[in-house]
């Protein structure tokens, strides 16, 4: 990578996932100075870091879903059925801390269903968070510009199953996506509303 700024004068990414939008090939770009598109290092790290990104925001007033955070080396030593079960209830998400395209997600029906769902989520990460099950409908909303950010018309997402999966989201004819959404222009306008504030 060394001969890049040789051969290019400008990186677009298009790079998913771990890797291509946490900040790690930012930071590369960055050391060679070579200009990207997208999000700089703390941006794309903090946008794939889901604790530390619900931190932020819950700390700038918008709403998080509960979530209890578990380290690998913690899975032996404590017993977290009864923590879950007290704090966040059942049906819950259980997911990588660190990944993307929903891949290491499961939605857990009760507490028999903890060890299958820990097992699939740390082969993605050291950390999983455990967040409570919210239903509703499924929105994305495109957020571009700089000084003066502007949102698109949100897409509402209909999909089959408990969450949007890796599938649902890659393998054609699994997701259909309707654009704008179904559901009042106040609505609308709202989701367009916090995705901006969201995005500053």
């Amino acid at each position: 990578f060394e001969d890049l700024p040789e051969k290019v004068d400008l990186i677009f990414n298009a790079l998913l996932g771990k890797y291509g939008e946490d900040g790690c090939i930012q930071g590369v770009l960055e050391m060679l100075g070579l200009p990207y598109t997208g999000s700089g290092i703390l941006a794309s790290a903090l946008g794939m870091d889901k604790k530390m990104h619900k931190k932020i925001i819950a700390a700038a007033g918008f709403n998080v879903a509960k979530d209890i955070l578990i380290k690998n080396y913690e899975l032996g030593i404590r017993n977290y059925g009864e923590k879950i079960n007290q704090k966040i209830g059942f049906p819950c998400v259980v997911k990588p801390t660190r990944e993307g395209s929903s891949m290491g997600v499961s939605v857990v029906k009760d507490v028999g269903g903890l060890d299958v769902a820990f097992e699939y989520a740390f082969k993605y990460d050291k950390e999983v968070l455990v967040e409570e099950y919210l239903k509703g409908l499924e929105f994305t909303c495109v957020v571009w510009g700089l000084e003066d950010p502007k949102a698109m018309l949100p897409t509402e997402i209909v999909f089959e199953g408990d969450f949007f999966t890796y599938e649902g989201k890659y393998m054609p004819g699994k997701t259909q996506t309707i654009t704008p959404a179904r559901v009042s222009p106040e609505v609308l306008k709202e989701i367009q509303r916090i995705s901006v504030e969201v995005y500053k």
